[in-house]
């Protein structure tokens, strides 16, 4: 799932993977936000627009207007997950529930090879993922350069280019050669 955020009269909408810990940074810096179900984002007062930036950017390594790439990312070793999921740059990768349930790929992940499980107790469960597993997923260009290689090694696949950055691009090269045009003139 890639990050992105929608402003509305009333809010700004930001459309985040699940982070546990962008959530409790989210509703202890930033007052009145709250999670809009229907829409599945969390609904921020457009007054904390950087404090909203600063918290995506810390999590998720995301810069606005930066953009989308398919990434292939390669566990450098066995990675656990405690009670919870296994995150690469912000972004939960696989979860488990429970010492039995097995691990599954989460939300815009795709499990390339390798092993993925569940273990431990039953209050003390792990997500695990084998070391030399392989997932593709899409990130924020940007993100690319805070890979811990303890545990990860990442692979560029391809940009993701949308048809509206295209158009934003391509107005702000009609402008600028407008502009020459008219220095010229």
């Amino acid at each position: 799932m890639k990050i992105e955020i929608k402003q509305t009269d009333e809010s700004l909408n930001a459309y985040t993977p699940y982070n546990k810990d962008f959530v409790t940074d989210l509703k202890s810096n930033i007052s009145g936000c709250k999670w809009d179900s229907d829409e599945k984002c969390w609904s921020i007062p457009i007054m904390a627009k950087e404090a909203l930036l600063n918290l995506l950017n810390t999590h998720y390594g995301y810069v606005p207007g930066s953009k989308n790439v398919i990434v292939k990312i390669t566990a450098n070793r066995q990675l656990k997950g405690y009670t919870e999921s296994i995150y690469f740059m912000g972004i939960p990768i696989a979860r488990s529930t429970g010492r039995d349930s097995g691990a599954q790929v989460c939300d815009g992940i795709t499990k390339i090879s390798g092993d993925m499980s569940s273990g431990g107790s039953v209050k003390n469960w792990e997500t695990r993922i084998g070391q030399g597993s392989v997932f593709q997923l899409e990130i924020s260009e940007s993100s690319i350069i805070d890979v811990d290689a303890e545990y990860w090694s990442i692979e560029r696949i391809e940009t993701k280019i949308s048809k509206n950055d295209l158009l934003a691009e391509k107005e702000k090269i009609e402008k600028r050669i407008a502009e020459i045009e008219e220095q010229l003139a």
